[in-house]
């Protein structure tokens, strides 16, 4: 059936984010058979062209092929899994040196949990996950506090299991050698025991020297599911013309993997 691992399938989820009084809307869309997996971030039309930004592995998620086009030429490299998220934890851990900051590790509490509606046919349960992380730096000599917290509903199903290319990512963001990340991540998994079908999450982030509080909303959902044929499914796995991308590049599209939430797959 649809979203076995044995099947090919291809999923269509909307995304929306909110900051400030700007909104932007894309669409995520998600290939899976046994062995490969692709994701297109593509704008709000949910239109795939060359030039799409896209992850993609063809060997059940040993490595990663990350195509992108931060300028005129269209980039993609190949890197392992496990050095990915390495490279994630080691350019985390250097911002936060290089900012001074000082960054408790975040505590994920399940607040809430019940039956939720059906989605795209599968029964679900809703989650709200309730995470705060304190943080402070110096600026010259004043102490700026501030308080971050998460409020996140989730929907999940237990009708199917986590596809096992999706298992090897969300193990090796749980080893990035950063404690920060890794504490985090492995909290926040544990109290997910399937897929998620869909979320709705704000963000505060208050500074309490200025008291002012910046809001980030962000909202998914799964809108569509369908079966491909293997031809449809070769296609879209083919391996793309590109330029190598460099080091920093590599270190740059991780980070905005990690900002925007993405890495959660």
């Amino acid at each position: 059936g649809v979203l076995d691992a044995s099947a090919g399938s291809r999923l269509i989820q909307q995304v929306e984010v909110n900051k400030g009084k700007k909104t932007k809307e894309f669409v995520q869309i998600i290939t899976l058979d046994e062995e490969r997996g692709r994701i297109d971030f593509a704008k709000a039309d949910g239109q795939v062209h060359s030039q799409t930004p896209y992850i993609m592995t063809l060997d059940k998620g040993d490595t990663w092929v990350m195509g992108d086009k931060p300028d005129d030429e269209f980039y993609c490299t190949e890197t392992q899994t496990d050095e990915f998220f390495k490279t994630v934890g080691k350019s985390v851990a250097s911002a936060i040196d290089f900012y001074n900051v000082r960054v408790e590790v975040p505590t994920v509490n399940k607040v809430l949990e019940e039956p939720g509606p059906e989605i795209l046919g599968f029964k679900t349960r809703r989650v709200r996950l309730e995470t705060t992380a304190k943080a402070h730096t110096w600026l010259l000599f004043a102490k700026v506090e501030y308080e971050v917290k998460i409020v996140e509903d989730l929907w999940y199903t237990t009708d199917v299991e986590i596809h096992p290319i999706r298992e090897k990512w969300l193990n090796a963001v749980t080893q990035t050698g950063n404690d920060l990340i890794d504490q985090y991540t492995d909290a926040y998994i544990a109290k997910l025991p399937g897929p998620v079908l869909k979320t709705e999450m704000t963000m505060e982030i208050a500074d309490l020297r200025k008291q002012e509080v910046k809001t980030r909303k962000e909202r998914s959902i799964y809108t569509q599911v369908e079966e491909m044929t293997p031809a449809a499914l070769d296609q879209v796995f083919a391996m793309p013309q590109c330029e190598p991308m460099g080091e920093a590049e590599v270190e740059e599209r991780a980070k905005e993997l990690f900002s925007s939430r993405r890495h959660m797959l």
